[in-house]
Parts: structure tokens; C-alpha cells; sequence
């Protein structure tokens, strides 16, 4: 079904692109089809969410080490978190315990949740991702905070909603964390939303198993 969409938006912006590069392109055209590219790339990045989401396998369950995960993780994106200036703090519990959940699956939420404190701090100063684990009462706990730009308290009950973005207009999905939220319920666990607008957002993920 995704290549049934994607195969036509493919076919558009390869038109499109060679539309641009005509040297008779009258001037008032460019920024029209410059909006048209842009938002057959946010179309194709649903159409791609929709896609994982739809074909993610069940949970293949074994003990994970969060901390490993975390840095392996954060190596991903290290370049990109310097480029924009972003300090990371780690606070690690010593002692921690395994979980038991999906490593591809815990990854790609852990990948979700940084990408999107990135995102948040964009416009602000200082900016700081902190990744704080601990062990609480339902199990082991982990804290993504950042010190962005935080999210009004009336849009907090949504922040989990397909489609709901608080991103500006072609930067966000809405897809991210709607699929964070499903994984973590898929594998027992659960995952809470604090924040304080030009203060940043706390995203409290725990794994009860």
C-alpha cells in the first residue's frame, strides 16, 4: 500500500525538480514549487511512519542493558546534537537492572525522544539534554529532559495523538511520538509527559517488566 503512494509523490517531485531547472522558469514560480517539494517530502515521511508503524513485528522480548542502549544510541545522533550545540548530561544509576523489552524497538523510542528534545531546543539557550535513569517502585525509569521551548499545558493531553505536532508547519509529523507511546504500551510499560513553557519537557519513559 505505501509504495502505491509513494511511487506517484516520487514521480511528482522528480517532475517537479526538472521543472525547476528550466532556465525560462519565470522567477514568481520557484517559491510554488519549492512549497510543492517540501510538501511532498512531509508527505512522504508520513507515508513512511505510517509504514513502520503498520509492519512493526511483535516485540522479540530479551534482557536489555538501558544504559548500553542509551549510548549506543546517542552515538547516532552525536554529530547532530554538536552541531547544534546541544550539551549531554548523563545521570546513569549505578547498578541497574535489565529490562526485559524489544532492543530494536526500546531503540527506536529512545532515537524518537532525542530527536525531539533536538528539535524543542532549537530557539533556546542554554541547551542541555539530560538522560537521568533510575530504579523506581514499577521498575526501571528514564528521564528525557531538554531545556527548550516547552509545550503549552492545554496541549499536553494530546501529545501522544497521531497527527498532533507542536512543531512548525513542515518540521513535524505528528508521527513520532504517537508510535514512542504505542511501543511502550506493547511492551508492558508505560510513558508520562511533564512541562513548563521556556523551561523545557520531561518525557518519563519506565519499563515495568
Amino acid at each position: 500500500m505505501a509504495h502505491e503512494i509513494l511511487n506517484p509523490l516520487n514521480i511528482i517531485g522528480a517532475i517537479i525538480q526538472l521543472l525547476q531547472m528550466e532556465e525560462e522558469m519565470p522567477e514568481r514560480f520557484k517559491p510554488r514549487f519549492a512549497e510543492v517539494m517540501e510538501q511532498i517530502r512531509r508527505a512522504t515521511n508520513i507515508t513512511n511512519s505510517l509504514r513502520i508503524f503498520s509492519c512493526r513485528h511483535q516485540p522479540e522480548i530479551s534482557e536489555v542493558d538501558i544504559h548500553a542502549l542509551l549510548d549506543n544510541t546517542l552515538a547516532l545522533v552525536r554529530h547532530d546534537l554538536e552541531l547544534d550545540n546541544i550539551r549531554v548530561v548523563r545521570k546513569f544509576a549505578p547498578d541497574l537492572p535489565t529490562v526485559a523489552a524489544d532492543s530494536d524497538q526500546l531503540a527506536q523510542v529512545f532515537l524518537n525522544l532525542i530527536s525531539n528534545a533536538r528539535d524543542a531546543m532549537r530557539q533556546s539557550e542554554p541547551r542541555r539534554l539530560t538522560l537521568a535513569t533510575s530504579l523506581v517502585e514499577q521498575g526501571v525509569g528514564l528521564a528525557v529532559r531538554d531545556t527548550g521551548c516547552g509545550i503549552p499545558a492545554s496541549e499536553l493531553s494530546k501529545i501522544f495523538d497521531f497527527f498532533f505536532t507542536t512543531k512548525d508547519p513542515g518540521r513535524g509529523t505528528g508521527m513520532g511520538l504517537a508510535i514512542v507511546h504505542s511501543i511502550v504500551e506493547s511492551q508492558g510499560g508505560f510513558i508520562e509527559v511533564s512541562s513548563r513553557l521556556g523551561a523545557g519537557t520531561e518525557f518519563f519513559y519506565c519499563s515495568t517488566q
